[in-house]
């Protein structure tokens, strides 16, 4: 709950580890829970917020925070709207992994740029950028998304009066 995770922050904010970057891993570890709580409840100001608060201490972490703090400024973005913004920071997590190896929050970036393509009703971009996604994920063994994404595709053929293919997804 987040009673649970504004507690276990305040305690991490207190705590005097001699090592201040296992500090800064334990408090953007809480600020990504609270903010991944208040977009599941819909809460996005809130979720916005701690995004923001993880920002400060992303940005000097390896290419892979920075790359799960970009997703998820683009997530926040798509959700709201703001397709040109969740656009750059797709794009921005993209290019933390340019000549590195398939990884989960590469294809979670590939995904998002196929969400704001359906979001501009580019719906022949969509299915490219899912399909790609599709493939990172099978290789990684990623299933959970994996499901969704076939649900994700499966739409999109169907906003394109493909039924037949979409019904093959959904």
């Amino acid at each position: 709950s987040a009673k649970s995770l504004h507690k276990a922050l305040r305690v991490i904010k207190k705590s005097t580890l001699e090592n201040k970057k296992e500090q800064e891993i334990y408090e953007r570890s809480a600020y990504v829970n609270l903010s991944n709580l208040y977009n599941a409840t819909k809460a996005q100001d809130s979720a916005y917020y701690y995004l923001n608060k993880k920002k400060h201490l992303s940005l000097n972490g390896d290419y892979t925070e920075r790359a799960y703090l970009f997703n998820g400024l683009g997530y926040y973005h798509v959700n709201n709207k703001n397709i040109d913004s969740a656009h750059y920071y797709y794009q921005k997590s993209l290019k933390e992994f340019e000549e590195k190896a398939d990884h989960y929050y590469k294809a979670d970036a590939i995904r998002g740029l196929g969400n704001v393509f359906v979001e501009q009703k580019k719906y022949p971009q969509a299915l490219a950028i899912y399909l790609k996604a599709l493939e990172s994920y099978k290789k990684m063994r990623v299933w959970n998304n994996e499901y969704d994404l076939y649900r994700s595709i499966g739409e999109v053929y169907n906003k394109t009066e493909n039924y037949k293919e979409g019904n093959k997804f959904i």
